[in-house]
């Protein structure tokens, strides 16, 4: 419902080209940038072998678990301080 108010009101219907017009272009853009590295001999590509069904290394449950608890311990942070969150959220999440 939002998103279709959104759309149909003129005062955002230019934004919202603006937007995705920019979007497409920087896509294009970086598109090409990679295509004439790879053509210029700058990028090589890279094969890796990946196993599906494989079970998680203990390394990777480690590292997951941890940026879990940063970052749910941030938003915890941000819901119970939300109006510190709203005046200043680069201190309220790097504090």
């Amino acid at each position: 419902m939002i998103y279709s108010a959104l759309i149909s009101h003129p005062r955002f219907h230019h934004r919202w080209n603006v937007g995705c017009n920019s979007f497409l272009l920087g896509a294009w853009t970086l598109a090409s940038e990679l295509k004439r590295k790879a053509d210029n001999g700058l990028l090589h590509p890279v094969t890796k072998n990946v196993v599906i069904g494989k079970k998680a290394t203990i390394d990777e449950i480690l590292w997951n678990g941890f940026f879990g608890f940063l970052l749910g311990f941030k938003l915890v942070y941000i819901l119970l301080n939300h109006d510190a969150f709203f005046n200043n959220p680069q201190k309220a999440i790097y504090h």
